[in-house]
């Protein structure tokens, strides 16, 4: 049969996606890859790598017969807006029909609605169709029943975060007011990009965010990405801050004890290391580059990327490895998301959200200023760029909170040097 699913293999990165065939005109095929969820252009190379092999495998006229639907089948469908969509065989028994009517032919809004029509069809067992929810489908469902079970909780954190129980029941540490807002933004975007100021404390944000999460929507693995000489310092914090706040009786939730991976070793260390029991699991990103393989098979609930500006070159392995990752929520932490380029800011989200900014050509057409020989001269409609990304990126400078910091402190420490660094300095002294 010519219209069915195929696996295709990209020879250059060793992946393989779903390729689902139902015609030959654009749009009546699906890829899994990340190409095909962004670029609203209803193909990809994979999609017409499958199409041309076909027409070349199969015989003159095995197209003729359209694709008969044997399942049940939730999907998206891509264009500008992504719709939830629900298709169905002709011959359903009648219960099947009643049940799962109200979501065919139009896009699906009310999505727990879905899902409980889902859970009674496969209640019903034979000779009822199977339900077949394809991976971007699944992931759109988890993360709008999230949304709605989280969104309330965020907006009530927002209004008043200064006065929010959470701020000493949430960490071992107090938060600042603001610090607690940035949660509570980051906590309803489900995935968003924190860019404060250096200094005011996104690290202790993106370890609230996780143990919110953790609370409130049952979060169990938590991969943090970071340079190498910060791996040290998320442990501290961890170790510091996660766990029973400093009024635990204020819902401290099932498991107040989040434990803490550093990731060393050799090749299938690390990988034992990822697969391992652990809340936070942290790495630096040379690392994710080595271990992408081992990454992918853990099924992450959060990633946290600290200075998130190290995926800023979008044409780079790193970045691409780094952007291929999936979780239903996920943060950056960056005080520097624009330096001097557009493109950087558009690969940091692309990580968050990959449909925010469109496909590259028209969102650099949209934006840039170019010569005619493409150089680029400056930039445009940057006011409709910042509305567009004010729902996942968050920007405080110290001057802005200025007010919610805490006094500064001085502390002097005089530590003796060492013999030899004292005897290098009394020779000094001897010379002058």
């Amino acid at each position: 049969m010519i219209w069915s699913d195929y696996l295709a293999t990209n020879p250059l990165s060793g992946r393989t996606y779903r390729v689902a065939l139902r015609g030959w005109e654009r749009g009546r095929a699906y890829c899994e890859c990340p190409d095909f969820r962004k670029n609203t252009l209803g193909t990809c190379k994979h999609v017409l790598r499958v199409v041309d092999w076909a027409k070349r495998r199969f015989p003159k006229g095995a197209d003729a017969a359209p694709y008969e639907r044997r399942d049940i089948a939730v999907h998206l469908k891509y264009g500008e807006k992504i719709e939830l969509r629900a298709a169905a065989p002709p011959d359903l028994p009648a219960t099947v029909r009643r049940t799962i009517a109200p979501y065919l032919g139009s896009p699906i809004e009310d999505v727990a609605g879905l899902v409980q029509a889902v859970k009674k069809i496969e209640m019903l067992g034979p000779p009822s169709p199977a339900v077949k929810i394809y991976p971007d489908a699944e992931e759109y469902i988890q993360r709008r029943l999230f949304e709605a079970g989280l969104g309330s909780l965020a907006a009530e954190i927002r209004r008043d975060p200064a006065g929010h129980p959470l701020r000493t029941s949430l960490l071992k540490r107090e938060l600042l007011p603001y610090q607690l807002d940035g949660i509570g933004f980051a906590l309803g975007a489900g995935r968003a990009i924190l860019a404060d100021d250096m200094g005011l404390g996104k690290t202790i944000q993106g370890i609230g965010l996780a143990e919110i999460l953790a609370r409130e929507a049952g979060i169990a693995k938590v991969l943090v990405v970071c340079p190498a000489s910060l791996k040290a310092h998320w442990m501290g914090e961890i170790k510091a801050c996660a766990g029973p706040g400093l009024n635990p009786g204020l819902n401290p939730g099932p498991n107040p004890d989040r434990s803490c991976r550093l990731v060393f070793g050799n090749a299938r260390e690390r990988a034992a290391q990822y697969a391992g029991e652990t809340f936070f699991t942290v790495c630096n990103y040379e690392q994710v580059l080595r271990d992408a393989r081992a990454i992918e098979r853990v099924k992450w609930d959060l990633i946290i990327l600290d200075e998130g500006q190290r995926i800023k070159n979008w044409e780079a392995k790193t970045s691409r490895t780094i952007k291929s990752l999936r979780s239903p929520f996920a943060l950056v932490l960056s005080g520097t998301p624009l330096e001097n380029r557009l493109e950087d800011l558009y690969s940091i989200v692309e990580f968050i959200d990959d449909r925010r900014l469109g496909p590259a050509f028209r969102f650099f057409n949209r934006h840039r200023v170019v010569d005619a020989k493409g150089k680029v001269l400056g930039y445009k409609n940057l006011d409709a760029l910042r509305e567009n990304l004010r729902p996942v990126l968050l920007r405080r400078t110290r001057k802005s909170v200025h007010k919610e910091l805490p006094p500064r402190t001085t502390e002097i420490r005089r530590i003796p040097p060492a013999p030899a660094q004292f005897e290098i300095n009394m020779e000094q002294k001897r010379k002058i």
